[in-house]
């Protein structure tokens, strides 16, 4: 349990979550994207693929985890626990009472300070966590977009491009253009699912980000600190849906702010 301001908690922790939720979000959508478009173009393959996002999409985020941990921590022994090993610590002066410096993220703090070791045990702790979230919330967004490449392959834009004769790469890609508005409409959605799993996540894998750090505040009754964890993590929230809605207008040029 932290003691210490709630500030300075916040200063410590959130440089972690912003991390795990940087790192997976733009997988998440990356692979959603992918995989949807894959799905909707390559039919027996596109069904092993919904079949398989239905199981993930069906199934709770703190099951996936234990089976992860299971898995991947207990079996193949990958770190699951904590976001470094304290061992390869011991003679970093970098890192003092459980934080790093300068950036309190201890892969970046690494890095700077040319410690590779830890670095790369530091990302080892990351995939996990990452992973948990990734598979727990990809599907999702799979499926709008295999949705949306199916729509719009029926519009009449597609069938110009085909009476064209326009190589099959530009036609993907103006197909794409035109289908990836819903998701990321769909993402920014995403988000507050993304942040309540973040919670789950952080908590079984003793992940020192913000997650954890609200429920060490609920187990022991501290309000001040869940109002505050609860604003920030409102703050990301708007944020990030904010700045979809950038993203969004430059894509679609017909939507407006």
């Amino acid at each position: 349990m932290f003691n210490g301001s709630v500030l300075k908690a916040i200063s410590i922790f959130l440089p972690n979550t912003l991390v795990l939720l940087i790192f997976s979000g733009i997988i998440i959508f990356l692979l959603g994207i992918f995989l949807g478009f894959i799905s909707s173009k390559h039919k027996r393959f596109g069904d092993l693929i919904r079949i398989i996002s239905f199981f993930f999409y069906s199934s709770p985020s703190f099951i996936i985890a234990i089976f992860v941990i299971i898995i991947l921590g207990v079996y193949l022994g990958l770190p699951y626990v904590g976001s470094i090993n304290p061992i390869l610590l011991i003679n970093a002066n970098w890192y003092s009472n459980g934080v790093s410096y300068p950036t309190h993220i201890l892969l970046f703090d690494a890095l700077i300070h040319g410690d590779f070791p830890v670095a790369y045990n530091a990302f080892l702790h990351l995939i996990l966590p990452s992973l948990s979230l990734i598979l727990s919330f990809f599907a999702g967004l799979l499926i709008v977009m295999n949705y949306s490449v199916n729509e719009s392959s029926q519009k009449g834009f597609y069938k110009f491009l085909f009476l064209r004769e326009i190589p099959n790469r530009r036609r993907d890609y103006h197909l794409v253009k035109n289908a990836v508005t819903q998701p990321v409409n769909f993402f920014a959605y995403l988000i507050a699912s993304l942040l309540s799993g973040d919670v789950i996540v952080e908590t079984l894998f003793s992940y020192p980000g913000m997650g954890l750090l609200l429920v060490q505040s609920l187990q022991s009754s501290q309000y001040i600190a869940l109002l505050d964890l609860s604003l920030i993590y409102s703050l990301i929230f708007i944020i990030v849906s904010f700045i979809l809605d950038l993203i969004y207008v430059e894509i679609d040029p017909r939507a407006e702010i």
